[in-house]
């Protein structure tokens, strides 16, 4: 699995040694609100982190990336751009940032990031992103990232018996346009229909 770098994020193949990153995010109920609310036992994991790890060694250019910040190397969180089978060929990008992470620009340079990523590098047709429908500072981040709204979905997660509606972006390639700024990615999105 390749490395991916932002303007303050790498993202990088998650290593045995990031079982505490993944305890303290997946054990925080501010975190976890959206996400059914259970806390993940470690037990739960620590068979959970080698499975991600062997995973990476099939998905080269494409999976979850643990991402810590340039300038201390501190993990924030992780990051997830894949296919997502429940909703056909469509490929998701998706967050989990630590809380101290919050309200940092951090889950939008990364979901831009991987946006771009998406369109130039994999030279994809569509990127959706999904997020409960009560997630406002989600999907805040999803439409700065230059996803729009396009539909309520019937809950495809299904984390721990969790059932509530999520809300599907798409970002249609033919209204997509990238602006390189210094050290960034920015994006603009037609309001035009296609």
């Amino acid at each position: 699995m390749i490395t991916l770098r932002t303007q303050r994020i790498i993202l990088r193949p998650f290593d045995e040694n990031d079982l505490q990153n993944l305890i303290d995010l997946d054990q925080d109920a501010d975190v976890m609100r959206y996400l059914g609310a259970r806390l993940t036992p470690t037990d739960e994991l620590r068979e959970r982190l080698p499975k991600l790890i062997e995973r990476q060694s099939r998905w080269l250019e494409y999976g979850t990336w643990a991402a810590d910040l340039h300038s201390t190397g501190e993990n924030i969180g992780w990051f997830t751009f894949k296919p997502l089978p429940q909703l056909g060929d469509d490929y998701e990008v998706g967050y989990r940032l630590k809380k101290k992470f919050w309200n940092l620009g951090l889950a939008t340079e990364g979901a831009r990031y991987l946006v771009d990523y998406g369109f130039t590098k994999l030279k994809l047709p569509k990127v959706v992103g999904v997020t409960h429908l009560e997630n406002s500072a989600s999907q805040h981040v999803l439409q700065k990232s230059g996803l729009t709204r396009v539909a309520n979905i019937p809950n495809i997660r299904g984390e721990a018996g969790f059932i509530a509606k999520f809300e599907r972006y798409a970002v249609p390639l033919r209204n997509f346009r990238v602006r390189r700024v210094p050290q960034c990615l920015a994006f603009s999105m037609s309001t035009e229909p296609p």
